[in-house]
């Protein structure tokens, strides 16, 4: 079976002729397959990016992750290589800056493939409001886009910032920090989730409940955790 595309109105604007390799549009293109390899179209059905990739992601901040050959990189909107796929691992963009993997150690770089933080770390996330999440020596911690520490890495696993919260774990339990590394709700829970309009999931003894900060908790004793 091949994918089309319609308009709102039910008319088929785009022919069913390729197996669509992605959700949907993203920055005006879609991917698609066509001959076991992977390439974009735009909304006119038009190829305007060959399919020759063995992987693509959506556009994201202009650039498309790819892969050639076991190996990660980037192209813009017009098929060109802005990143070379060099690197065992690539993130998404964000914030102008994306997670790379080589030789099984973590850095970024920017748009225009500059290291702009060293290759050194054993794990990341990417960077959201500013400040990344990164792996050293076994711990997790934080660091800004200058690669200066903000939040030591001193935690078993954390998560990223929410409202100004983040889930770490301590002790094969999680609690939530501030973005000065303070402990504001301790770890005692055996899950956390992010904070989100002023609620937090966590799991306690196997039962599910919500927390807001400052902490009061309201417990769901029907929902167990699959």
């Amino acid at each position: 079976d091949k994918d089309g595309f319609i308009d709102h109105k039910g008319n088929m604007v785009i022919p069913a002729k390729y197996n669509v390799a992605a959700t949907g549009f993203s920055e005006g293109l879609v991917a698609v397959w066509d001959n076991d390899k992977i390439g974009f179209i735009d909304k006119k059905g038009n190829m305007v990016i060959p399919a020759k990739y063995d992987m693509i992601n959506d556009f994201s901040e202009g650039l498309a992750k790819v892969e050639v050959n076991g190996k990660y990189g980037f192209i813009d909107k017009k098929g060109n290589m802005v990143i070379p796929a060099i690197y065992d691992y690539v993130s998404e963009f964000s914030e102008g800056f994306v997670l790379v993997k080589i030789n099984n150690k973590y850095g970024f770089i920017d748009r225009n493939n500059n290291m702009v933080i060293p290759i050194k770390y054993d794990n990341g996330f990417d960077f959201y409001n500013g400040i990344a999440g990164v792996k050293i020596n076994d711990k997790w911690g934080y660091i800004d886009k200058n690669d200066n520490t903000v939040i030591s890495a001193k935690y078993d696993y954390i998560d990223g910032f929410s409202e100004g919260l983040a889930a770490v774990k301590i002790n094969d339990k999680w609690g939530f920090i501030d973005n000065k590394g303070n402990i504001v709700i301790s770890a005692k829970y055996d899950l956390a989730d992010r904070f989100s309009d002023g609620l937090a999931m966590v799991i306690v003894s196997g039962k599910r409940a919500f927390i807001f900060f400052p902490t009061t908790a309201f417990q769901f004793t029907t929902n167990e955790p699959q």
